[in-house]
C-alpha cells in the first residue's frame, strides 16, 4: 500500500511540473511575441 501513494505522489508531481511548464512556455511566448514585433519595426 505504501507503494501505491508513492506512486501517486510521482503522477502528482509529475503533473505540477508538466502544467508549470506550460505555463513557463505560454508566459515566456506572450512576453517575447511583442518584443519580437518590436525589433521587426525598428529593422525595417
Amino acid at each position: 500500500m505504501q507503494n501505491f501513494h508513492f506512486v501517486l505522489l510521482f503522477i502528482f508531481l509529475f503533473i505540477v511540473f508538466g502544467l508549470f511548464c506550460c505555463l513557463i512556455c505560454l508566459f515566456g511566448g506572450l512576453i517575447v511575441a511583442p518584443l519580437r514585433m518590436y525589433r521587426a519595426k525598428d529593422l525595417e
